[in-house]
């Protein structure tokens, strides 16, 4: 893997609730919290926060 790669692994789990409402989870492949959503709009958000803690991490790792 180059330098500096970062990878985080999930499970992404879908269903409808039978009123065409769906539901999502996102739960870390490496264990830990399972997280649950109503709107496919709080899924994206949540990985794009945890695309934007990634990234502070690996800069502050950095000498």
């Amino acid at each position: 893997m180059p330098e500096g790669h970062q990878e985080q692994c999930y499970v992404l789990r879908m269903w409808s609730d039978g009123e065409q409402q769906w539901r999502f989870s996102l739960e870390p492949l490496r264990g830990g919290a399972r997280y649950n959503f109503a709107r496919l709009e709080d899924l994206v958000a949540a990985l794009e926060r945890a695309k934007e803690e990634a990234c502070a991490t690996q800069l502050k790792s950095q000498p």
